[in-house]
């Protein structure tokens, strides 16, 4: 009779700072290659996976991860990957759409000064806003989350992240007035 050895070999704890760190020496460097494979560009790969790390540790006492924790960490790096592409792509739209009609030769770089102020001017006023609804709306816009993944990154309601980002608009819209036409 074949009787299958059972695997005596737990996981680190990740909650614990010395399990943490365990799983960050065993699997950082595979993740590292994973997504420098993906983006051919090392400080992004290291952002990315740093920022899973990150997120992880922040959330460490909430997560429930079922199965091995390399699965986790590899499909979340999978995921921050797709997402970074996509909000490098939403940005390259929104470049597109706002020099759509711009003469690229003649008001370039009036444009651009435009750009930039336009920009600043957004950022001051996001920085004003409560901390919740920041990072609601950065998330959003700054990183492409869709609402149920902003809603599931921040444990709320898909509704509460509609209700943010639509005071948030209505916020932006009505203090930059002078920069439509």
């Amino acid at each position: 009779m074949f009787f299958k050895k059972k695997n005596t070999a737990t996981e680190p704890d990740i909650r614990t700072p010395k399990g943490f760190e365990r799983i960050y020496q065993l699997y950082a460097e595979d993740l590292f290659a994973i997504v420098l494979n993906q983006l051919n560009d090392p400080s992004e790969a290291e952002n990315i996976v740093h920022d899973v790390f990150c997120r992880i540790w922040e959330r460490k006492n909430e997560l429930q991860i079922e199965g091995p924790v390399k699965n986790y960490l590899f499909r979340s790096v999978k995921l921050s990957v797709i997402k970074y592409i996509r909000n490098k792509s939403a940005r390259k739209k929104l470049d597109a759409v706002i020099f759509k009609d711009v003469p690229q030769k003649e008001n370039s770089v009036e444009n651009k000064i435009e750009y930039t102020d336009l920009n600043a001017a957004i950022n001051e006023l996001v920085n004003r806003l409560p901390q919740r609804t920041r990072v609601i709306y950065r998330l959003s816009r700054e990183q492409a989350f869709t609402n149920k993944e902003i809603a599931s990154e921040l444990i709320i309601s898909e509704k509460t992240v509609e209700s943010h980002l639509t005071r948030t608009l209505k916020f932006l819209r009505s203090n930059l007035e002078y920069y439509r036409r």
